[in-house]
């Protein structure tokens, strides 16, 4: 069977479907599915189908699967279609503009140029065909300076894996016949980013700034038309920096409390100057609860008020302590970092911690010496991370991923699975994945009896795939899943009746 399919084909595959399930040949349905979904694996529809077939056929593992692939390829969806705000955008550019100008740069088509809104009015912006980018290009000699500085903040931004901030996607110089008749021009194209206006506040703009000072990065207009605030990703962005500056190491070293305050000063002296009203200062007054000794509490945030694991209790979500930022919901890590230390982690090693959470264990990992790479199925608590990495100034790397699917890039000296393997669909196909990715030792947190929450894509559901009578029923069903893997000392014990255990390669494995 070929892996790519001409729409025809798969037209014939799914009239082959129908006809299957109305002999009520359920086999030879469930069989062309999969066809289907070796030829397009990123249609939601087709995992829809096949895990409503192996539900009748009574196979409820395998129909979790399907049912969860469903719900995130949906989301997938929803993220890249073009939302409203990209066609009012792109219709009102093109009415106000040329729409038959066209140009293709880095493999995104543009059109409906316009001129931008903010600072420099020699610059022209434009919405890509797909909505998924957006061009600015300059070309007057005397602002190239400041348009290549305008990149290189950008840059910064980017290799900072900012998340308040859009991605340079690309820059350089436009061919002189890009536009007809024109002189050569400089061109930037970042990640366009969603916008719905509701729903962010103060709070949402504070950690903004935060996550942009650590990276050394101030934005230089805190009005209400730079912000733009996605509901569905609940993280307020920025989105013009054409008057952003470099931060001196004074400025990046400033309390939150006090940055807040020097932007304040900043704001003042822009808005005395003509520019527009500034959000900052109209919405500060009021929030002294957000601080804690001039720290930041994170609960006062969209992102971090609303995490899905806080809904089965606190024993599940991780509380965050760090010398900027804190949020008093949750358990810590200390306990787990004892019991690692007692099985003889010793830290200065790459580590892979699966089910990261909000970075909690990085965190800890990280002021050992070690290179971190984060991995979680859910996508706010990875931006969570990714944040508090760039606001801590800590080394890390949090990836959006889900080992019942997917297998990370990589491998690691040591791979983590605090509290995290029972809650997988399939934990014996997770074990073998990670038995691949891990070079020396794999540390393992369970109790003998773990009740497992399966995300549904909008709720929870309990699964009890995880019982053992004794410490040598479960010692022995890991050893068969990990048969690389030999016991190293005795468990230690951790949080709420689990246990910390040690698994180290054998030789010549």
């Amino acid at each position: 069977m070929p892996l790519a399919l001409s729409l025809k084909d798969r037209s014939a595959l799914e009239v082959a479907v129908d006809a299957a399930l109305e002999s009520r040949d359920f086999r030879e349905s469930r069989r062309l599915l999969e066809e289907l979904i070796l030829a397009a694996p990123l249609e939601s529809k087709y995992f829809e189908r096949l895990s409503e077939l192996q539900m009748q056929a009574g196979n409820v593992a395998e129909a979790d699967l399907a049912r969860r692939r469903y719900h995130q390829l949906i989301q997938i969806e929803d993220n890249t279609k073009l939302s409203p705000s990209v066609d009012r955008l792109t219709s009102l550019w093109a009415a106000k503009s040329d729409p038959e100008k066209v140009i293709q740069v880095a493999g995104y088509q543009f059109s409906g140029f316009r001129k931008s809104a903010f600072g420099h009015g020699s610059l022209e912006v434009a919405c890509s065909h797909c909505g998924r980018a957006l061009i600015k290009v300059c070309r007057e000699p005397k602002d190239f300076g400041a348009f290549e500085e305008e990149a290189k903040i950008f840059g910064i931004l980017t290799e900072g894996e900012c998340v308040s901030a859009s991605r340079l996607l690309g820059a350089g110089a436009l061919e002189e016949d890009a536009f007809e008749g024109s002189s050569p021009a400089r061109y930037q194209i970042l990640s366009y980013n969603r916008a719905d206006r509701g729903g962010f506040g103060f709070p949402d703009m504070v950690l903004a700034l935060l996550e942009q000072q650590a990276l050394g990065i101030y934005n230089g207009a805190l009005t209400i038309r730079n912000m733009r605030y996605d509901s569905e990703d609940k993280v307020l962005r920025f989105s013009n920096y054409e008057t952003a500056e470099r931060l001196s190491e004074r400025e990046r070293g400033l309390a939150p409390i006090d940055f807040i305050g020097w932007c304040s000063q900043k704001e003042r002296a822009r808005v005395a100057a003509g520019g527009a009203a500034s959000f900052l200062l109209g919405s500060q007054s009021g929030h002294d609860w957000i601080w804690k000794n001039g720290r930041l509490n994170l609960r006062a945030t969209q992102l971090f008020r609303e995490v899905r694991l806080q809904r089965l209790g606190e024993f599940f979500s991780q509380s965050v302590d760090t010398s900027k930022t804190f949020s008093e919901m949750g358990s810590g890590w200390s306990q787990k970092a004892a019991a690692l230390r007692q099985l003889g982690f010793s830290g200065a090693c790459s580590v892979l911690d699966v089910g990261c959470g909000m970075g909690a264990g990085a965190r800890v990992l990280s002021e050992m010496g070690c290179d971190v790479t984060g991995l979680d199925s859910d996508l706010q608590q990875v931006r969570a991370a990714a944040i508090l990495s760039n606001i801590e100034n800590q080394s890390g790397e949090f990836r959006p991923l889900d080992l019942d699917y997917d297998n990370p890039e990589g491998a690691w000296d040591v791979v983590l699975l605090m509290n995290s393997l029972h809650f997988f669909i399939d934990p014996e196909r997770v074990a073998k994945r990670i038995s691949e990715l891990c070079k020396h030792r794999i540390y393992l947190e369970c109790g003998l009896k773990d009740l497992a929450f399966i995300w549904m894509g909008r709720w929870y559901r309990a699964q009890e795939n995880w019982a053992f009578e004794t410490e040598a029923d479960l010692k022995a069903s890991l050893g068969r899943w990990f048969p690389q893997f030999e016991w190293v000392g005795d468990s230690v014990p951790t949080d709420d009746g689990q246990r910390l255990y040690c698994l180290e390669r054998r030789s010549g494995n």
